[in-house]
């Protein structure tokens, strides 16, 4: 028999762990998959804007964090297409919300990490080759409120819903983060 997870693991992990011990083998396929289509991309993303240094990871990063954060929302709705479309359970599409929540919020605080030597937040100048720092750290804050009700999530859900209406502010400030990147 497989032994079960401790309650405490959840709740300390966000459902994080125990969705990792539960996976079926064609979940794991596609998180394989995933996570090496992801790698493929930052290292490309990393050597179009030059060596690998620190500029060019962090820009690869951030990179990384607006596709994940664009993959996150396709799966959240009851109603999604996406879910009909490919069969998936709300369960599953919760979990993989969830999922790529994290690499998104792992991704942007690896791309703050990387740059905030080379371009400081409140320093000057503000905007530098377009792009506003300070709108991107707002953006990663609202996230990451966000992830921090998911532990009230079972006992507060009102709170960890009403929270989770920051991912307008918080999209809105990705893209005033990086306005070239606007239409």
């Amino acid at each position: 028999p497989i032994p079960r997870i401790p309650a405490w693991m959840d709740w300390v992990t966000c459902g994080v762990i125990p969705d990792l011990y539960n996976f079926k083998y064609g979940e794991l396929l596609i998180v394989v998959l995933f996570y090496m289509l992801q790698t493929f991309l930052i290292v490309y993303w990393a050597l179009r804007y030059g060596e690998f240094s620190f500029k060019s990871m962090g820009i690869a990063f951030g990179k990384a964090a607006i596709t994940n954060l664009m993959l996150c929302y396709l799966p959240v709705s009851k109603t999604s297409l996406w879910t009909y479309i490919f069969g998936i359970s709300f369960e599953r599409a919760v979990k993989s919300h969830r999922h790529l929540s994290y690499l998104m919020l792992a991704d942007s605080i690896l791309h703050l990490g990387l740059l905030i030597e080379i371009n400081p937040v409140w320093g000057y100048p503000p905007k530098l080759n377009g792009v506003v720092m300070a709108y991107g750290l707002w953006a990663l804050l609202a996230f990451l409120v966000m992830a921090a009700t998911a532990l009230l999530r079972r006992w507060h859900f009102e709170i960890f819903r009403y929270t989770h209406y920051l991912f307008i502010p918080g999209t809105v400030l990705t893209l005033l983060h990086t306005p070239k990147s606007l239409p």
